[in-house]
């Protein structure tokens, strides 16, 4: 909810508290504007993953310098290495670290930093600060990245401060970084000028005019840092209980089950066959390591396809198959510990009739990313060992992972009708190949060739769709 100034807020001992901030304008606001010799104007942001949280108590300044980013028990350092391996794109990494170790320019520290590649496509910040259950209820994709952190910080604030009614007030400020032309955000032209032709980043500018460059390099280069801006703040009279003010806070627990139209064994089975390979394997590889062994448990929870699985969006005949989507859970290396943190990944599971224009003539499951047209990207999540076995005890009367079947389910379903990739997503070149093999024209379809070939292919894919 977003308070209105001098708003009393009284927190019962059920309830959860969240804050939500923002302003007419985007996170990421230009710093300047430089007429390119390229012939064109770029509107030059800073790139912005993190943002500051400044919290006075009945008048009291709250600095403390905490890195919220990734889970609750991470110290700062932990909490600033995860931001580069999580948060960070390529090329991203050293801006990032140095950004976050050095903290914001100035003597005033923040009480918190929060941190999310989300943030700089967004028009606010959601705080979940108090949570009573699991926190990935209290969450937006924006804040999936900082939010169990920031629930346990507060509460640390609030065994701090201790019950009672308290005068708060929470500031946001936006902190961005530039850094060469990879490490930079704005808008572009177009090349030569007018309103079409070749479009113009950060990189070509800083690449092609040495202008821009000195620009990037000089004046603009290092972190930038927001203003007291109206509508990024809040300030409230909090009430809170004794039981609220005792340490802890929100903890990451197993979704529950959605809807689903389909068989739930067959479909958790083909999860668990292919939830260790493509995307999710990367994205549990950067929390637990290498060797991440077979998933614990599979669960379908609630989604935004009707009925949990649903067709491909045709694409205008690109594509065609069934989607579905899952969570996979895997403990840590030291899985008889309860309090030791596993893993938790989203990911889509997918079986393809058609890709790329092309029919796939021995259609098999294999795993895709959650982030939008970016399949191979999926979203880990650190939870303790101890709720991934709670959710198995749980769910024992739904489904089970069969422990022998060398591989979660997949030996069940070799005599069934499911087929299962046997290296999913390690690249939608293996499949282009099989898909060519089977096509006998030699000619891999990939992206780049599919891409000029659309033109052409569009009309007489449209009469076939027809």
């Amino acid at each position: 909810m977003l308070p209105a100034s001098n708003a009393s807020i009284s927190v019962g001992d059920a309830d959860n508290l969240t804050l939500l901030l923002g302003s007419y304008y985007p996170l990421e606001m230009p710093v300047a504007k430089h007429k390119s010799s390229l012939g064109s104007v770029a509107v030059i942001c800073p790139l912005v993953k993190a943002v500051d949280l400044y919290v006075t108590v009945d008048g009291e300044a709250k600095p403390d310098g905490h890195i919220c980013c990734g889970d609750g028990t991470y110290n700062r350092d932990a909490s600033i290495k995860h931001a580069e391996a999580k948060v960070a794109s390529y090329g991203e990494e050293a801006a990032l670290r140095s950004m976050l170790e050095a903290g914001p320019p100035g003597s005033a520290q923040p009480w918190a930093t929060v941190v999310s590649k989300e943030l700089s496509n967004e028009f606010f910040v959601l705080l979940p600060l108090i949570v009573q259950g699991n926190i990935d209820d209290s969450n937006l994709p924006e804040s999936e990245e900082y939010g169990g952190a920031l629930v346990g910080k507060f509460a640390s604030l609030l065994s701090a401060i201790g019950p009672g009614s308290h005068e708060v007030t929470v500031r946001i400020a936006p902190r961005g970084v530039i850094r060469g032309g990879a490490v930079c955000s704005g808008a572009g032209g177009w090349k030569g000028g007018g309103t079409d032709g070749i479009g113009l980043g950060m990189d070509n500018y800083y690449d092609g005019d040495a202008n821009f460059k000195a620009l990037i390099d000089g004046p603009l280069a290092g972190q930038h840092v927001a203003a007291d801006v109206g509508g990024l703040s809040a300030s409230f009279t909090l009430t809170v209980p004794p039981k609220l003010c005792q340490g802890g806070g929100g903890e990451r627990k197993a979704p529950a089950w959605g809807p689903f139209s389909a068989d739930i064994v067959e479909h958790c089975n083909i999860a668990c066959a292919i939830a260790a390979s493509g995307p999710p394997r990367a994205a549990v590889s950067s929390l637990l390591g290498s060797s991440i062994g077979s998933p614990a448990h599979i669960i379908i929870p609630e989604s935004d396809l009707a009925g949990g699985i649903t067709p491909m969006n045709g694409q205008g005949g690109r594509e065609a198959g069934t989607r579905f989507f899952t969570t996979a859970f895997f403990f840590s290396a030291n899985a008889d510990d309860d309090d030791s943190l596993g893993a938790m990944v989203k990911f889509v599971c997918a079986k393809y009739e058609r890709r790329h224009h092309k029919g796939v003539s021995n259609p098999k499951w294999e795993s895709e990313g959650t982030f939008g047209n970016s399949r191979e990207k999926c979203s880990a999540f650190p939870i303790k060992n101890g709720q991934i076995r709670a959710a198995i005890e749980r769910d024992a009367a739904v489904y089970a992972v069969d422990k022998n079947g060398g591989g979660g389910g997949v030996a069940a379903m070799a005599t069934g009708s499911a087929g299962v990739a046997a290296s999913s997503q390690a690249g939608y070149d293996d499949k282009e190949e099989e898909e060519e093999a089977a096509d006998g024209d030699g000619d891999r379809d990939d992206d780049a060739d599919n891409d000029a070939d659309d033109a052409a292919d569009d009309d007489a894919d449209d009469a076939d769709d027809a």
